[in-house]
């Protein structure tokens, strides 16, 4: 099904978080905007849906500024995040509330990743929170679809409920062909896959990023089966459209990440955020050596898959995508593994058991009298090595002291078998490269560095994150800051 116009001011290729924002500040700005999404409405499932609804303001521009700028490590065009800073330290809150989405603490501290960097004091983590109903009637999730609603839920409802307010159509199940472009390269729309065409003042891309796309995640990440629980549309369809007219790519082997567990559900792959709290817990790699403080991937920060990227040149492999989380039971009797607020189950996409047994009956979680046995019944190769890891984990436990560096707080023994093993992969909710843009969202050429004209990029698909991930809701603050700049440039603001 795809759009009745033929010609429109801006036309938005994609409704998640950063696509709704630009279609909405061009709508307000008196602009006829139009979005286009492959999806149907009841299975509408983009990030900002899926997500947990942090999200990341800043309580002053300059120290915030600063603090991004030495996350990014020089990896991002300064001016973007100035720009960035800004919204997100003086538009970013009350835009939400005009919407009719307030941003709550939650009674849990939440700070930047990063507190040594400077400037990490301004930065303020909050989740959404909304009485508005479900747009869509229909759709499956975790909050009951007459509100109230709260995390990534709530931040969808407020973007679609004022999209509609503000009079745009979304041409739902509509996917793009081309571009269009014209004889100095400037893009005039676009070709749709059922031959109709939209002739456009300004297209934006959208389409977030391409975490469901194996062949680009082999040709840019370094770990070439890094697994990603985000939206299953994300196949780099946008990034596709933004090269075909010769568009520049910037920071292709960065993404949003952690170790996830990811598994084959009705003949397709789907991924999990890991719940890790109620009990003790351990990670080996494939030879059952333990590696690391596991406390990060624990808090869900964002930088541990870093240290699981590691290449054994010996075993000639990434020897810790999968590796393999050990715990125990009591661990297992404190609930699902997997958060259902979010991810697959946030959207209805999969339910996970609240004990974990459904899981446990599919071979997802392996169980044995040992560690060992465990994560053999994961696919672990057999070996004594995951008892000893265990073994002197459960030392530094009785001694207060942990040869890795943990946190006193977080050292809980493992000693109430049967023991339980899951394969935790490098990935995450989402890549964030792709397509180069400018600080007014302009997608820039390869050739010359000039911005192409008649095309806008927002979101994910080449995210303004360089080597550092701020903190928690950044992705989600980057995402609708970046679709506000896109959107007041189509409009000429």
């Amino acid at each position: 099904m795809s759009t009745t116009h033929d010609e429109v001011d801006v036309l938005v290729l994609g409704a998640g978080g950063a696509g709704l924002a630009a279609a909405q500040t061009a709508a307000v700005a008196g602009a006829h905007t139009v979005v286009l999404e492959p999806a149907t409405p009841v299975e509408h499932t983009p990030n900002v849906r899926m997500s947990g609804g942090w999200i990341m303001t800043l309580t002053e521009q300059e120290t915030g500024d600063r603090y991004l700028r030495a996350c990014a490590k020089g990896l991002v065009d300064p001016g973007r995040i100035t720009d960035w800073a800004d919204a997100a330290a003086t538009k970013l809150e009350p835009w939400l509330a005009g919407l009719g989405v307030d941003l709550i603490d939650e009674g849990t501290t939440r700070a930047a990743e990063h507190p040594g960097l400077p400037g990490s004091e301004s930065v303020h983590i909050r989740r959404a929170e909304t009485d508005l109903p479900s747009p869509i009637t229909g759709q499956r999730g975790w909050c009951r679809p007459d509100g109230p609603a709260r995390g990534g839920e709530a931040l969808y409802r407020g973007l679609m409920h004022g999209l509609a307010r503000a009079g745009v159509e979304i041409a739902w199940e509509t996917r793009v062909a081309s571009l269009i472009a014209g004889p100095d390269g400037e893009v005039l729309g676009v070709r749709l896959r059922d031959g109709g065409v939209i002739r456009a003042g300004d297209v934006v891309i959208a389409t977030g990023g391409y975490g469901a796309s194996p062949e680009l995640i082999r040709n840019h990440l370094a770990v070439p089966d890094t697994k990603f629980y985000g939206n299953p549309l994300n196949d780099g369809s946008g990034l596709r459209l933004a090269v075909s007219v010769g568009a520049t790519i910037a920071r292709m082997n960065r993404f949003v990440g952690r170790g996830i567990a990811s598994y084959v559900h009705e003949g397709h792959e789907i991924g999990f955020m890991v719940d890790m709290s109620g009990g003790g817990y351990v990670i080996c790699d494939q030879q059952g050596l333990r590696y690391t403080n596991e406390q990060p991937q624990a808090a869900l920060t964002h930088d541990f898959y870093y240290t699981m990227q590691h290449f054994d040149t010996v075993q000639g492999g990434y020897v810790r995508s999968p590796s393999y989380y050990l715990f125990d039971q009591q661990r297992m009797d404190s609930g699902p593994l997997a958060y259902p607020d979010r991810g697959p189950g946030g959207v209805g996409l999969y339910d996970w058991s609240p004990d974990n047994g459904k899981e446990l009956a599919e071979g997802w979680i392996g169980r044995g009298a040992t560690p060992s046995e465990a994560a053999a019944a994961v696919g672990a190769t057999p070996s004594n090595s995951f008892d000893r890891a265990v073994q002197e984990y459960n030392d530094g436990c009785a001694r207060g002291v942990d040869p890795f560096g943990r946190p006193a707080d977080s050292l809980v023994v493992l000693d109430n078998p049967p023991y339980y093993c899951m394969p935790l992969h490098v990935g995450g909710p989402h890549t964030s490269g792709g397509p180069e843009r400018d600080p007014a969202g302009r997608i820039l050429r390869a050739l010359d560095g000039e911005p192409v004209p008649g095309l806008l990029g927002a979101g994910e698909l080449g995210q303004a994150i360089g080597l550092l991930y701020p903190a928690a809701g950044c992705a989600l603050s980057e995402a609708l800051c970046s679709g506000f700049r896109a959107g007041a440039t189509a409009v000429g603001l």
